[in-house]
C-alpha cells in the first residue's frame, strides 16, 4: 500500500481508483463482506495515533521513533526524528511540526523507497527511503528501487556462530566455535566467497593422524560439512537463509592403526 497524504480543504482532488478500492477492500473486509467467492479479508497497516515531541517537522512519509523522554499525551505516543536505542522505527502517515498530532503506521506491510539488495530493509531515520541488507525489517519483495516491507520489529542481526553476510557482493563468514570429535575451538571467519546456490559449510576431515584445515565453501551436507546457511542466487538477487548455529559439530572416526588384524 502506498502512502496517501490528506486531502485538506482548498486541495485539488482527483479520484484514485486503488486508493478508493483499498478503501471498500478494508470496509468490507471489517463488516465480513466479500465480492465474489474468495472470503479473504483484507487487513492493511496498523495505525496509531501520536504526537511531534521533537524540535523539528516530521514529514509525511517519513521514519521516526518513538521518544523514551518524551510524555504519553492524552492517549497520543511522543515521536521523534532523533536517534533511539529501541527496536521500534514507525512510518509517519502524516506531517506533524513540532507539538502536533497525527497517525504513525507502525505494524504491517508497506511500500517504500529502497536501495541495495538484502532481505532485510534497514529504514533512514527522518527519511522516506530503506537500505536492503541483512538487518531492518523483513523484506516480503522488491524490485524497480521499491520494496513491500513488513513493519515490524528491527531484527538487529544473527548473533550465533559463523553469520554470513554480504560484502560487495561476496559472501562474508564470521567467527564462531567447531566441535571435532568433542574438542571446541573459535575458528576465524573468511571474505570473498562468490555467491552460489547451494549450502555454504565449514569442513573439516581427518587426514592421516590430523584434522585437516577448516574451510569454508558449497558441499554436501554429511558428517565433515556443517551446514551455516542456504544461499539462493537467482538473477540479480542474493538471498542469505541463515541456519542458527552455537555450535557447528563435525565427527568423524578412522580406524586407530594399532589395531592388529586378526
Amino acid at each position: 500500500m502506498a502512502f496517501h497524504p490528506l486531502v485538506k480543504p482548498g486541495d485539488p482532488f482527483k479520484p484514485i481508483a486503488a486508493l478508493s478500492n483499498d478503501v471498500r477492500r478494508l470496509i468490507n473486509g471489517i463488516q465480513n463482506f466479500s465480492a465474489g467467492k474468495s472470503d479473504v479479508q483484507y487487513f492493511g497497516p496498523v495505525r496509531i495515533h501520536v504526537w511531534n515531541s521533537g524540535s523539528e517537522t516530521i514529514r509525511a512519509g517519513t521514519f521516526v521513533v518513538p521518544d523514551s523522554a518524551g510524555t504519553f499525551n492524552a492517549g497520543l505516543v511522543p515521536v521523534t526524528t532523533g536517534e533511539s536505542s529501541t527496536l521500534k522505527v514507525w512510518y509517519a502517515a502524516s506531517e506533524m511540526k513540532p507539538g502536533d498530532a497525527g497517525e504513525c503506521v507502525v505494524r504491517g506491510p508497506l511500500t517504500v523507497k529502497a536501495e541495495g539488495k538484502g532481505e532485510y530493509a534497514m529504514p533512514a531515520i527522518n527519511g522516506n527511503y530503506v537500505t536492503l541488507g541483512s538487518t531492518g525489517f523483513p523484506v516480503l519483495y522488491a524490485a524497480g528501487g521499491q520494496a513491500l516491507i513488513h513493519l515490524t520489529e528491527i531484527y538487529d542481526g544473527y548473533e550465533g556462530s559463523f553469520p554470513v553476510t554480504l560484502e560487495d557482493s561476496k559472501l562474508k563468514v564470521g567467527a564462531g566455535y567447531l566441535s571435532r570429535n568433542g574438542r571446541i575451538e573459535l575458528i576465524q571467519g573468511i571474505s570473498g566467497i562468490v555467491p552460489q546456490t547451494g549450502i555454504l559449510c565449514v569442513t573439516s576431515k581427518i587426514s592421516g593422524d590430523a584434522w585437516t584445515k577448516p574451510e569454508f565453501g558449497f558441499a554436501a551436507v554429511d558428517s565433515t560439512s556443517y551446514p551455516l546457511a542456504e544461499i539462493t542466487v537467482k538473477d540479480d538477487l542474493i538471498d542469505i537463509r541463515q541456519l542458527p548455529v552455537s555450535v557447528a559439530v563435525i565427527l568423524e572416526t578412522k580406524p586407530c592403526p594399532l589395531i592388529r588384524k586378526s
